[in-house]
């Protein structure tokens, strides 16, 4: 979701399981919730567009209303580092 705060409404990005801010003890349940719980949610209330086809994620229409409180996030996240 941080990555978005930096993304026009036009730009997509891959979402990764992968990536290095995700710590799973389990890869593939992880994978698995992204895809069928969390992404489907995200885009049911319009805070991302999520191609299922793709796996690639942009800003929704309603993403301005949480951008205050992910840049909050972000900002306590990088400070803790």
């Amino acid at each position: 979701m941080f990555a978005l705060l930096d993304c026009t409404q036009q730009e997509t990005l891959p979402v990764d399981p992968s990536a290095d801010f995700f710590d799973p003890s389990d890869p593939r349940t992880l994978e698995i919730e992204l895809r069928h719980v969390h992404l489907p949610y995200l885009a049911q209330y319009g805070y991302v567009d999520w191609d299922r086809d793709t796996g690639e994620v942009a800003p929704g229409p309603e993403f301005e209303t949480i951008r205050e409180p992910l840049v909050a996030l972000r900002d306590f996240a990088e400070e803790q580092d």
